[in-house]
């Protein structure tokens, strides 16, 4: 491909700076020899010489920021025209995704694709609305629903667990039980207004999702959102949120544990993430009903522990990728068509009514 485009929409805001960015900079350095220009919108003024400083300066690289209300269909219709192909990447609150859809209705749908990022809608209805809008004007091609999650190295086990398919091969229809973690050290680091609304079960579910999705399609289970049973809810606050958020009522959970049984598969799973925790953790914990268990170890580091026959055993892959690794890896997947990590629309809609029941 001799150009390709990048929108971002909402590229002041801190995912783009933090992963968007660093990883189009990182494409734009193993792709030499394609003209790559990156669009930036924003409803405020954008300050160029930090964007340029994140990004660098190539000469493959072309950067035009521009101030945006995401209303001007003209604008993105001509943005699209001047290039083979452009990815758009929307970094911005789900209130305005349909606003911007709506833009692409009548624009030739095969010259771009779209990018979603979790939780993909603050609620149901909300979520609702997005998907009647992709439908409405027939973007189903073109919207990708993104958790970076789906994407991370660590869930790669064909990749960098060799070993990882023999320690299954007397397993895999015995698990009794998944504990699935994502714990961190940190608060939430001066996201109170968003985090405040959201919580920490709608704003971490997806990613538990996504971890369980990988695991069941290694080993060959079909994962029903509906058939899962919630047993019981535990809720939790850290000292110190309220004075964050300046909100001294707020109910606002900053920890969950979400205890499951999967009728389907006959598994008991167990859904686990809070915010200023003891260790940072994010893993996945296998139990088997002869008593060994397997616990793949996705952040800080990437290992797999096999606790089998009183033995303990560590089987370790690569290590110290960069925050931005898995957006690289997701415009990669884009470009070259595979589609196989992004989730499903119906999937994103059951664990919202999954959501909205508890």
């Amino acid at each position: 491909m001799s150009s390709i485009q990048f929108v971002i929409a909402g590229i002041s805001g801190d995912v783009s700076k933090r992963k968007v960015l660093p990883a189009i900079k990182e494409f734009v350095v193993l792709n030499p020899d394609t003209k790559i220009n990156l669009y930036g919108l924003s409803r405020s003024v954008v300050d160029t010489n930090e964007m340029q400083s994140i990004v660098g300066e190539y000469d493959n690289l072309f950067i035009n920021l521009i101030q945006y209300d995401y209303r001007d269909s003209e604008l993105i219709s001509n943005i699209l025209s001047s290039a083979e192909y452009t990815i758009v990447y929307l970094a911005l609150p789900p209130v305005a995704f349909v606003n911007l859809l709506n833009l692409f209705c009548f624009l030739d749908k095969s010259k771009f694709d779209i990018v979603i990022e979790k939780p993909f809608a603050s609620n149901f209805d909300e979520y609702q609305n997005i998907l009647n809008i992709v439908q409405n004007c027939r973007l189903e091609k073109n919207v990708h629903f993104f958790d970076h999650y789906m994407f991370k190295p660590g869930l790669d086990f064909d990749k960098y667990y060799s070993e990882f398919d023999d320690l299954f091969d007397n397993h895999v229809n015995k698990i009794s039980k998944i504990h699935i973690r994502a714990l961190e050290k940190i608060g939430i680091e001066g996201r109170g207004n968003y985090y405040d609304k959201i919580g920490a079960i709608k704003d971490m579910i997806f990613h538990l999702f996504s971890m369980l999705l990988k695991l069941y399609r290694k080993i060959g289970n079909v994962l029903e959102v509906n058939d899962l049973d919630v047993r019981n809810i535990v809720k939790a606050q850290y000292n110190g949120y309220r004075d964050e958020v300046d909100n001294h009522n707020s109910l606002t959970e900053t920890y969950f544990l979400i205890d499951s049984f999967d009728k389907k598969n006959g598994i008991h799973i167990i859904f686990e993430s809070g915010k200023k925790q003891p260790e940072k953790e994010t893993s996945i914990e296998i139990f088997f009903n002869n008593g060994d268990i397997i616990k793949i170890f996705i952040a800080p580091d990437m290992f797999i522990k096999v606790f089998s026959n009183g033995q303990e055993k560590k089987i370790y892959a690569s290590q110290d990728l960069p925050v931005y690794q898995e957006h690289v890896i997701m415009f990669h997947s884009l470009i070259n068509k595979d589609k196989s990590n992004f989730w499903k629309k119906e999937d994103i809609y059951n664990v919202w009514q999954f959501v909205e029941n508890i």
